[in-house]
This record gives structure tokens, C-alpha cells and sequence, in this order.
């Protein structure tokens, strides 16, 4: 993180810092690709002077003559040369000079309870023979020879405190090594023993080392299972191996040194599944993962609770702002809390004032990263001029005690451009020019102020900044807003909200006296009552007028429709009319007669023109009755099949 004062360029990777400390710093620059690999420069050892009662900077420590790690402290004016710290732990001296100091010397300077070996700058702990060091690096505890080497004695072993001692079954002594055991008489050459043998009351007796066991035929050995025959002294799991057994721990825990007893693995402090934004609570063999307060999940994975999207959690006149792992309200413009926590955790306390809108105007050069209002450049900035404005209201008479909070929403290209919310409380009275005339150039600590313009804050263009709720509607006044009831709605005092005018229960119905009233949220409709049509408000008739089926049958209604049902004997068609005749029928029968007149005409017709052409057929040829000399006979039929002549 940027410390504050620096600022970085990321164009020209400059980094740039105005220190106002006086202690002692170190820098270090992390450089990261886009796979995450970094690069670490830390540059040397930063030191500043402090040139206090009119004295000149005397940098002494600049050439590091303390010991190496010890502090070097330039001495204040008028004193002159440096002061060193205290030599590093394990080492003794004046800080310029530091040697190693023997904490063994003297036991009231070492934890050790045995053995203590003094290293460079500090000591270890070790353990006499027989003994071995135990889990805290300091104590000892004895080391049982005998579990850890089944074999180091022929056939008996026990464990002393610090050592242990071998011995033998009956009929065998204990050897010049006292370890290995030999038989006090000598059995038979072919007593077939596969091991050992000792002569028992006058008979061969064979025996087995430690860790095996004689078998029912009496001369050869098998190995002994001592977890099974439950003689083993593990504390958790038994193993066996041959000539012995060996102890493990369930999972969770981790054998100790003694290779007997087990200690719990304290997963927390070593390697857990617990997610970073969880906490590890270790139990005996095992652990639990829980996640943070801000959090919820398995423990193994946590994910952030948003407590802001709750409408309650900073009530109506804060707004929430999420964080990981918590969040917090600030009062919305027009509020001012008294609470002296600048991130409240309730917007309870945020009581309303008066709130105007504040656009400045500032000489300076815009940096690129104040674009980016999550940047530590726009953080920095808007937090240094918010004080600066702040500064200048608080430092007038005529608004010291009014203007409680200036909050800057954003900044804009053209030098600096700030746009701020002025918060002033309720008893203000002077308006926007007033608070326009304070901020003008020289006013505002470290800043040429070029323009100001002061407006009232219009809290409804921004669902964030009133707290109106359902069925109401913002309206802007100045310095403040109101909230109204939408249309259909009216303040109920008791329940403190709008709540829906049932316009159906008024005396007078807002509907035609022919149709229903259904309230609806906000509104209503009307209905034509069944066998009525209309639009329900102005006008609802009879679907069936009264002389609808002509008098000859019953009106009756389909789909808001008429319909009649005809009664009187010969009425019909859709109005029930007496005698009528429908017009298909009409229709279909003068179809007919046309037609067939049609038909007796072209018949007719084709009877007159066969007529003409017979007539044509038996007149002579002018100039054959000129030139013939004798009369022409003609022969023809009539139509009964009789033939004449002329």
C-alpha cells in the first residue's frame, strides 16, 4: 500500500514520496507480472534527521557505525556524533561492538534441563545417555533401550531410568557381556533346539530370545505377536514386526518421541483446509473450521455476507456500504449523525438536515488515476480537499456551527473539477449564496480555487439519497425533498405509510350502477354486471333489448352476445321472425329457376338454328336453274320417315 504523502505514476513508474515522519523507514517496491511472479527491491536504510533547536542535519548514521541489526540514532542539536541500541539478543556489548554471550555459563540463563550447548547468539538443549530430548527442545525423558531394540539382550530385557539391564530364564546365566544369555548346563548333541538349550532337571529344555515365543512341539520358535497377545505398551496403534512391535497414533495425532505415546497434531498452527477468512479451532485427533463474523460457509469456504442487501440494516437514512467481512452506513446527503464513529454500523443515529450541491473548481493538474475512484491517488485527493472546503466553512462565523459535513462524489477533468454535498443542519437559513461567497481563492488550505457554484441538492434524482418507500414518491424542495403518496394512495398515521384508497367503498360509486367495482392496488376497474355491455364507468345496457327476438321468443346471453331461443310456432332465424323465410333458402331456390330458364332458352335456341341451315339445304342455284333444261328433282324426308318429291 501507498504510504500517505507518496504518490505513483504508472505511466512513468515514478513513485514519489513527501515524508512527514521523523522515525526511522524502510521502503520495499514488489513488482508483479501478469502471472502474479514478483520482484522484491528494498532499498538501503532510510533514515531521517530531525534538525530541531536551530541545529544543521548531521548524518553520522549514514555510515552504519553500530553493529550489525542494532539501531543508529543521530544525536538532536546541539549535541552532536550518534547513539546505538542494545545488541541483538544472544550477544552482549555497548551496541558498536557486540560479542557472543554464553547463556550455558550459567543456568539462570538457559531453559535446559540437562544438557545445554551454547551456539553463536544463542544455545540448544540436549540429554545424558540414556535420555533423549523431548518435544519442547528443553526437557528429557528416559529412552527405553529395551522397546526401541527388541534384540539388545539375549532373552530378558528391562528398562531403568536412563539405562536398562538383560537377564536370563531359568537355566541360563547371563554372559561376560551382560546382554547375551548361556546355558548353566549343558543339554544333549541332539537335543534339536533352534535356538537355545539348558539341561532341566536332567531333561533338554529349550528356549527362545526375547521377542519370540517356544512353540507346542517344544524345540523350535516362532515370533511372538505382542499386540495381539495385548503385551505391548503402545498407547494408540500396535505394529508388529518380527522380534518386536512397533506403536503409530491415529490420524490427528503424531507419535512422540518415546515411540510409545502420542500427542495431539495441533492442525491450527500447522496445515489446515481452513479458508482464509475462517478460524481453525483444534480438537483432540482433528479440527473445525468456522467462518468469520462477516462471513458465511463451510469454514473451508467462506464467502462474504452483503449485509447491504437488507434494506433495514442501515435503516432509511443511511446508506450501507459493503466491505469484506462487515460493512458500514453513512448518512445520506441531508443527514448529519452526532455518533462519533465515522463508520457506523447502524444509520439509526443520522437525523435530517439541509443539503446543497457544491461544484468547485480547482488550479491543479488532473491525475489520470483520479478516474478511478477505487485508486489510493482519488482516495487521498478527495479526502485532503474535503478537509481543506470543510476547514473553510468551519473557520466562518457565519457557518462554523451549520455545515456539518462536506462529501465529495466525484472528480472531473478541467483542472480539477470536485463535485461535493454540503450537509447543513436544519436552522440554516442563508441559502446557496452565502455558502457560494465563502469558498472563493485563498479560503480553501492549499488550493487556488478558479470557480464555485452552489444549487440546491436534489436528493430524488438518486434512489440512494431519500428515503421514501413503496407507493410513496419523492418531491425536491430546497435544501430537503418531501415524500408524497402516489395516486391511489393516501398517509395512514397510525401505520406511518401509504396505503391503497379503496375507491370501491366511497358512498358514491365511481362505476355505472350496472356494473361491479373491483379496488385494485392504486386503482379499480369497473365491470358490466352479467347481460350488460358498456365500458363499465359511464355506460352499461341490456345486452338483450326488450324487443330483440321480435316478441317470438326468449333473449337470452352467449359471450356477451344475444342470443334468442324462438317460442311461437312458425317464428325462426336469428330474430325469431314469424313467416320468414331465410335468405339462403330464397337464395338457393331463385338460383334454381334462373337456371333452368337458362336452359330452356339455349335449347330453343339450337332448335331455330338447325331449323335455318335445313331451309338453306333445298334451294336450287340460281344459275343452275338458268342453264338446266329440264325441272329438278329433289327428294327429301320428312319426319315421318315419308319421302317426297318436287
Amino acid at each position: 500500500s501507498v504510504p500517505p504523502g507518496a504518490s505513483f505514476n504508472p505511466t512513468s513508474y515514478q513513485f514519489t514520496w513527501n515524508v512527514s515522519t521523523y522515525t526511522n523507514i524502510s521502503i520495499q517496491i514488489v513488482a508483479k507480472d501478469s502471472k502474479n511472479a514478483a520482484s522484491i527491491y528494498s532499498p538501503a536504510q532510510i533514515i531521517m534527521c530531525y534538525c530541531a533547536n536551530g541545529g544543521t542535519c548531521d548524518y553520522t548514521c549514514a555510515n552504519f557505525p553500530c553493529y550489525e541489526n542494532v539501531t543508529c540514532t543521530d544525536n538532536v542539536a546541539p549535541l552532536t556524533g550518534y547513539t546505538c541500541g542494545s545488541c541483538p539478543q544472544g550477544y552482549t556489548g555497548d551496541g558498536i561492538l557486540c560479542s557472543d554471550f554464553d547463556e550455558c555459563a550459567s543456568s539462570a540463563t538457559n531453559n535446559c534441563q540437562q544438557v545445554c550447548v551454547n551456539t553463536i547468539g544463542g544455545y540448544t538443549c540436549d540429554c545424558q545417555s540414556g535420555y533423549q530430548l523431548n518435544a519442547d527442545g528443553k526437557t528429557c525423558l528416559d529412552a527405553d533401550e529395551c522397546f526401541k531394540n527388541s534384540q539388545i539382550c539375549g532373552q530378558i530385557c528391562t528398562n531403568t531410568n536412563g539405562s536398562y539391564i538383560c537377564s536370563c530364564h531359568s537355566g541360563f546365566n547371563l554372559n561376560s557381556d551382560n546382554k547375551s544369555c548361556i546355558a548353566a548346563t549343558t543339554c544333549s548333541s541332539n537335543n534339536n533346539c533352534s535356538e537355545s538349550c539348558t539341561l532341566i532337571n536332567g531333561k533338554d529344555q529349550c528356549a527362545c530370545k526375547n521377542g519370540y515365543i517356544l512353540q507346542p512341539d517344544g524345540v523350535s520358535c516362532k515370533d511372538r505377536d505382542e499386540c495381539a497377545d495385548k503385551i505391548d505398551t503402545c498407547q494408540m496403534l500396535c505394529n508388529n514386526t518380527i522380534g518386536g512391535y512397533q506403536c503409530s497414533c491415529s490420524s490427528g495425532y503424531s507419535l512422540n518421541v518415546d515411540g510409545k505415546t502420542c500427542s495431539d497434531i495441533n492442525e491450527c498452527s500447522t496445515f489446515n483446509a481452513c479458508h482464509s477468512n475462517a478460524n481453525c479451532q483444534n480438537t483432540p485427533g482433528s479440527y473445525t473450521c468456522s467462518c468469520n463474523s462477516g462471513y458465511t460457509g463451510n469454514g473451508k469456504t467462506c464467502t462474504d455476507i452483503n449485509e447491504c442487501s437488507s434494506s433495514s440494516t442501515c435503516g432509511n437514512n443511511a446508506n450501507c456500504f459493503n466491505s469484506a467481512g462487515s460493512y458500514n452506513c453513512q448518512c445520506k446527503p441531508g443527514f448529519y449523525s452526532t455518533s462519533s464513529s465515522s463508520n457506523m454500523l447502524n444509520g439509526n443515529s443520522c437525523q435530517k438536515e439541509t443539503a446543497y450541491e457544491l461544484t468547485v473548481r480547482i488550479d491543479a493538474t488532473f491525475n489520470a488515476q483520479f478516474n478511478d475512484k477505487n485508486s489510493a491517488a482519488y482516495k487521498n485527493e478527495i479526502s485532503k480537499l474535503q478537509a481543506a472546503i470543510l476547514s473553510a466553512y468551519q473557520n466562518d462565523s457565519r457557518t462554523s456551527n451549520e455545515v456539518k459535513i462536506v462529501t465529495i462524489t466525484n472528480l472531473r477533468q478541467g483542472s480539477i473539477i470536485a463535485d461535493c454535498i454540503v450537509t447543513v443542519l436544519k436552522n440554516y437559513t442563508q441559502g446557496t449564496n452565502l455558502l457560494k461567497d465563502i469558498i472563493h481563492t485563498g479560503s480553501v488550505s492549499n488550493y487556488v480555487v478558479q470557480s464555485i457554484n452552489v444549487t440546491d441538492y436534489n436528493e430524488c434524482n438518486n434512489l440512494q439519497d431519500y428515503s421514501c418507500i413503496g407507493n410513496q414518491q419523492c418531491v425536491n424542495t430546497m435544501g430537503s425533498y418531501t415524500c408524497n403518496c402516489s395516486a391511489g394512495y393516501q398517509f395512514n398515521p397510525t401505520l406511518q405509510r401509504c396505503i391503497d384508497i379503496n375507491e370501491c367503498q366511497k358512498s358514491v360509486s365511481p362505476c355505472h350502477q350496472n356494473s361491479n367495482c373491483i379496488n385494485t392496488a392504486g386503482s379499480y376497474q369497473c365491470q358490466c354486471k352479467n347481460g350488460y355491455i358498456g365500458d363499465g364507468k359511464l355506460n352499461c345496457t341490456l345486452v338483450c333489448t326488450s324487443n330483440y327476438c321480435s316478441g317470438q321468443g326468449i333473449c337470452y346471453v352467449v359471450n356477451n352476445a344475444p342470443r334468442c331461443n324462438c317460442t311461437t310456432p312458425g317464428a325462426s332465424g336469428d330474430r325469431c321472425v314469424r313467416g320468414s323465410v331465410s335468405l339462403s333458402f330464397v337464395g338457393i331456390s331463385l338460383g334454381s329457376i334462373i337456371g333452368i330458364l337458362l336452359i330452356i332458352g339455349f335449347i330453343f335456341l339450337l332448335y331455330r338454328h338447325n331449323k335455318a341451315k335445313t331451309r338453306r339445304s333445298i334451294t336450287p342455284d340460281h344459275h343452275d336453274l338458268l342453264t338446266s333444261q329440264k325441272s329438278p328433282k329433289i327428294a327429301y324426308e320428312d319426319h315421318d320417315r315419308q319421302e317426297y318429291q318436287c
